[in-house]
């Protein structure tokens, strides 16, 4: 399915949204839940790797959710105003696996690495507003990122997450996209 107007090209072959590849993983992840939590499992690389598997380890009940905006609507079904709160309204997350031991929360870049605005943002979830709205609650949370094999982030990015995957590596778990994470892990920076 080659099209004329895109120069003989589809329109995969040309996006650089990054929310275009993470909802092919999300569909990927979704098909085969079991293939997903081993993937991460076997393929989880950083300094808390072990928390990261321990939310998806052991575990019956997975779900795997798309643009996840947390805190608004997770305040919503609870019958508050996120607008009285301190919870950022918009704030949305790439992908969260839910398990009955917690949520892993993904964020993932595609053609361009974390800027600081991000990475406090990210600071933010983790030492305020996860805990707070879960306080009550006896969960694990794990953010990972999901970025290009040619992105180095220095050493200070990657400890704002819990472990990392790249577009490379979900590209030789999942074939029939390859072409599509290939795409993803290459287009960082040019």
């Amino acid at each position: 399915m080659l099209f004329d107007y895109l120069e003989e090209k589809k329109w995969s072959d040309i996006s650089r949204e990054e929310r275009f590849f993470v909802s092919e993983l999300y569909h990927d992840f979704k098909r085969d839940k079991e293939q997903c939590l081993s993937f991460i499992k076997e393929n989880i690389i950083g300094d808390n790797k072990t928390d990261v598997i321990n939310i998806i380890s052991d575990v019956e009940n997975v779900e795997v959710a798309f643009e996840v905006c947390l805190y608004r609507d997770l305040y919503k079904y609870l019958g508050k105003s996120i607008q009285k709160s301190i919870f950022p309204q918009k704030r949305t997350f790439d992908l969260c696996i839910f398990t009955e031991k917690g949520i892993l929360i993904i964020e993932a870049k595609a053609n361009q690495g974390y800027d600081g605005e991000q990475l406090l943002d990210i600071q933010e979830d983790r030492d305020i507003f996860l805990k707070e709205i879960f306080k009550d609650k006896d969960i694990k949370i794990a953010i990972i990122s999901i970025h290009s094999g040619k992105y180095n982030p220095h050493r200070p990015t990657l400890e704002y997450f819990d472990g990392y995957l790249t577009w490379e590596q979900i590209s030789n778990r999942y074939i029939d996209n390859k072409a599509i994470y290939q795409r993803a892990n290459n287009i960082y920076r040019d």
